[in-house]
């Protein structure tokens, strides 16, 4: 707990001095499931993120998540630290994000040889299909290495969208879906995940909003037999802008 308090106070230090974006969000989630369908952690959790994003279009970004009574903090996987940091911009109509960064799991807040390097890159393009409705189709790719070597270079496609509808100056609804490759990343299966989550914001003012509710559908589009199956996560958060 130390040392996520002191990466904290350090990143609030650069931000206030170098920093022109600050972005502080945290949220509660019933469960705590894998971008690739893998449950992590069957009880909720609370998910912090830290986002400081400078004029050259360079950001810093410290993600963590623990336990949502704080008991058993660092004795599982619902547990995580995840620095990161990169840069976006845009090339004509398309947005590009490259980013390199730490996955600390369990036992977080040590470095473990299982411990993640994760290197993700991009692309997208927001289509304005109304003067209130949005869509972003996106393509990520992230791919994975550990210090033990039992992932050397696995990378995991995804291909989506997010979508924006804005229904008045105060309320608006927000979220993604996609679709990802699993090449079969350590004790998974190759398989197809599906994803499709959604959420209501609503913005109390303009550095203040709330997501409330929240909800998140996750499951195997091809049949696996490791474990991962239908997930339905429900939560709600709170973010500020500085």
């Amino acid at each position: 707990m130390f040392r996520l308090t002191a990466c904290f106070v350090l990143l609030v230090f650069v931000t206030n001095s170098f920093g022109q974006d600050f972005k502080l969000t945290s949220v509660f989630r019933s469960e705590y499931v894998f971008g690739n369908g893998v449950l992590v952690s069957d009880k909720p959790v609370i998910q912090t993120d830290l986002y400081i994003g400078f004029e050259n279009g360079l950001w810093l970004d410290f993600w963590g998540s623990v336990p949502a009574d704080f008991s058993d903090i660092g004795k599982d996987f619902a547990t995580e630290l995840y620095p990161t940091f990169g840069w976006s911009g845009k090339v004509d109509n398309y947005k590009l994000t490259f980013s390199a960064g730490y996955d600390d799991l369990n036992r977080a807040g040590t470095l473990e040889k299982t411990d993640f390097v994760v290197l993700v890159g991009e692309i997208s393009r927001d289509f304005e299909i109304s003067k209130s409705f949005t869509v972003t189709p996106f393509l990520h790719v992230e791919t994975n290495f550990t210090f033990d070597g039992a992932v050397t270079g696995d990378t995991l496609p995804r291909f989506g969208s997010y979508y924006s509808w804005k229904l008045n100056d105060t309320l608006s609804l927000g979220g993604k879906a996609y679709v990802l490759y699993d090449p079969g990343i350590l004790f998974c299966q190759t398989a197809l995940i599906g994803s499709v989550e959604a959420a209501l914001h609503w913005n109390i003012s303009e550095n203040v909003t709330i997501e409330l509710p929240y909800a998140r559908f996750i499951a195997p589009i091809t049949g696996v037999s490791d474990g991962r199956k239908e997930e339905m996560i429900f939560g709600a958060g709170v973010s500020f802008k500085f």
